[in-house]
């Protein structure tokens, strides 16, 4: 069954990258939401909450994580005082390059027994599927 083989492959796939993210003391998730910020520089909770298709409960639960770990700061938007920004540290900026080699490690390694035309294909099914 196809559904079956989807979320087999999918679970250990993401085995593998929280694996990876876990020896930078990273979760999955964290991940995207850190490389969210470093794309588009700071955002505030409503723009990181719309981008990354998540509740308020779960960004603030991701920001508080970070900035706790020194990751991100929070502070308060001078043009709306109910909202906060979220802007990377330097060390988020570190991070943010080793969540990026940690990736394209696992792409690298999982991906291994495709040729390129494969891959092609796969990622083409993928977007397919993925709207």
């Amino acid at each position: 069954m196809l559904s079956k083989l989807l979320v087999h492959v999918t679970k250990k796939h993401k085995d593998k990258m929280t694996t990876c993210l876990r020896k930078m003391d990273i979760y999955v998730g964290q991940d995207i939401f850190l490389l969210t910020l470093q794309a588009h520089g700071s955002l505030t909770q409503k723009e990181l909450k719309d981008k990354l298709m998540v509740e308020f409960a779960t960004i603030n639960k991701i920001v508080n994580r970070s900035e706790k770990r020194g990751l991100v700061t929070k502070t308060k938007d001078p043009g709306d005082l109910r909202s906060s920004i979220v802007k990377l540290t330097k060390s988020g900026e570190e991070v943010t390059v080793k969540i990026k080699e940690c990736w394209k490690k696992l792409e690298d390694d999982f991906f291994a027994a495709l040729n390129d035309k494969e891959k092609a294909q796969l990622q083409k099914l993928l977007s397919k599927l993925d709207k």
